[in-house]
């Protein structure tokens, strides 16, 4: 029994993995294009360009997260007011 469970998970993680690496170009894409783009701010605006993407990306992930998990949904528009507000908030606070 605990043979088959080994190899069940073995399965799973072959699995994944594979499908993992069917996504890394896309990643690899956005870095790059994040990196492309960071390459152009001056030294004392990345670190405010670098806070706008990862505002950004994190209430997609939230967003999604609320669908997946919540079935919950806001609009494009609520969701973009969100990042907004978050960088308000962290701009206030001299961030």
């Amino acid at each position: 029994m605990a043979l088959q469970s080994n190899l069940l998970s073995l399965q799973l993680i072959t699995r994944n993995y594979a499908s993992f690496r069917q996504r890394l170009p896309v990643f690899v894409e956005l870095y790059d294009w994040w990196k492309r783009l960071r390459n152009r701010c001056c030294k004392e605006s990345k670190k405010i360009f670098d806070g706008l993407l990862i505002s950004f990306w994190w209430n997609i992930w939230l967003e999604r997260n609320n669908r997946i998990f919540h079935r919950l949904q806001r609009s494009a528009i609520q969701v973009m007011q969100l990042v907004k507000d978050q960088i308000v908030s962290f701009s206030v606070c001299n961030w």
